[in-house]
């Protein structure tokens, strides 16, 4: 196994010297992917544990699922907590710079994700290594600032008839979760930032500063992409017309439940709109080596350059094929909403559907920048594709997943409780995995009708539609 391969050059090229053609700097990232492409030949991949609940990495442009799985082997970072940071990352660098057409609305990708995990399941380094090349971004940029700001003081006590506009220090991430703060910070950033911690706890205690719910309302509005319009005694009015805030951070599925059982979290629709990234019985994997890969983090930091120069602003309709399953989808879920009489996936899906042009546009500036930008398309992303789409949908369905777990754990609900006593019955009688045809025989066993049946089973705290006229248990 070959390691410690030859460190990237792109990161260098992007900052020593900004003459330097795109087309080297594409050829240069171009090579580390196929680099990297060939790294993972040499790993032989070892599937996850309950592999049907895990994030569908393949979802993501192959260059991105390469660097999952060698993430996984070098560093025993899981595949799900990978996958979160790496959406996380993507949204606060393209900000509100990219938008896709729904409908009347334009909608920037700014996404609410929540690391869940118990200690030592390792799911803080993974937010912390995909970050890494942001992190490295914000402390050069710092550096400039605090060298403008002397510049500026000295100018000042030189000429100090000289009118001239103070610096302003930009930034994608801040660890401040006071909604004074954000505000303040989104006035001078208006593409927007990212706001995480490594303990999400930080963020949901900032809602018990206020007694009334006037911190949960400026965070719904940010989610939301509505005006944000802030009154304090001690400062002048702000408005932010444009707000745009990614929030991100890990936490324990105790301290969770600690927070989430306040019925505010859950009335207010706050935690509908959290991405939850939960995977199945995660323990502290062993050492088998101390080998590491540059290869791994370089080609990141190559891949997120190339999002930093995002220079245009884009407003990005589908194609025709895209937006018909997107509508089918859509509709779909609707009805869901429509035919079921539990609260719980009344509060659930609609935020799903929220979450599917988000999803989409993330995964069209990954494939952007790891395929179609490597090959010489310089002009931007211009219609969303059915393939972003399918695996959007693919990623809503792990999200669909591990809300209901998240509401189950948090309220020790138990979706059988409400189940008539043929239900019951029908549902002990079924095996675990079984075709809709097998099922209905078992059914109509029990004198329940194919109707009732079929409805039984849209059920998604009790079945879930593996595939096409199959369904499993889930796991209670």
């Amino acid at each position: 196994m070959k390691n410690n391969v030859m460190p990237s050059e792109t990161v260098s090229l992007y900052k020593s010297n900004e003459n330097v053609s795109q087309k080297k700097i594409l050829e240069t990232l171009n090579s580390e992917i196929l680099n990297l492409k060939e790294q993972a030949k040499t790993i032989e991949l070892i599937p996850e544990k309950n592999s049907s609940r895990l994030f569908p990495v393949d979802i993501f442009p192959k260059p991105i699922q390469d660097i999952i799985h060698l993430a996984k082997e070098y560093y025993l970072y899981h595949s799900d907590y990978s996958s979160a940071s790496i959406l996380y990352t993507v949204s606060v660098i393209i900000g509100n710079k990219i938008k896709v057409i729904s409908k009347e609305r334009h909608i920037s990708p700014n996404v609410f994700i929540a690391i869940v995990g118990e200690p030592g399941s390792n799911k803080t380094a993974p937010l912390n290594f995909f970050l890494k090349p942001i992190i490295d971004k914000q402390k050069e940029l710092y550096k400039g600032y605090l060298t403008e700001k002397e510049n500026y003081k000295n100018e000042q006590r030189e000429n100090p008839d000289t009118e001239k506009n103070e610096p302003i220090l930009k930034q994608y991430l801040l660890q401040d979760f006071t909604t004074e703060t954000v505000s303040d910070v989104l006035l001078n950033n208006p593409t927007g930032i990212g706001v995480y911690s490594n303990e999400l706890s930080t963020w949901l205690n900032s809602f018990e500063k206020y007694k009334n719910n006037s911190d949960i309302d400026f965070w719904l509005n940010a989610f939301d992409q509505t005006p944000i319009y802030r009154n304090r005694k001690t400062s002048d009015p702000k408005q932010i017309a444009d707000p745009y805030i990614s929030v991100g951070g890990t936490i324990q599925p105790v301290v969770l439940k600690g927070y989430i059982k306040n019925k505010k979290f859950i009335e207010t629709g706050l935690l509908d709109r959290m991405l939850i990234f939960w995977p199945e019985n995660v323990k502290a994997e062993y050492w088998k080596d101390m080998k590491t890969s540059s290869e791994v983090l370089d080609t990141w930091k190559g891949i997120v350059d190339g999002m930093f120069s995002i220079d245009f602003s884009n407003e990005i309709p589908f194609t025709q094929e895209a937006e018909k399953i997107f509508i089918d989808w859509f509709n779909k879920i609707q009805e869901k909403i429509n035919n079921t009489d539990d609260e719980v996936l009344k509060q659930i899906y609609p935020k799903l559907q929220l979450y599917l042009p988000r999803i989409v546009l993330l995964l069209e500036v990954l494939h952007f920048y790891t395929w179609e930008f490597t090959e010489g398309n310089q002009q931007g992303i211009n219609a969303i594709t059915a393939k972003t789409v399918k695996g959007a949908i693919k990623a809503l369905e792990y999200f669909e997943y591990t809300a209901i777990k998240t509401r189950n754990f948090v309220l020790n609900f138990d979706p059988m409780a409400n189940l008539t006593e043929k239900h019951r019955i029908v549902y002990e009688a079924l095996p675990e995995k079984f075709q809709t045809k097998e099922g209905v025989e078992i059914a109509n066993k029990y004198s329940m009708s194919k109707r009732t049946f079929k409805r039984f089973i849209q059920n998604t705290l009790l079945f879930k539609n593996s595939e096409h006229g199959v369904y499993e248990k889930i796991e209670l």
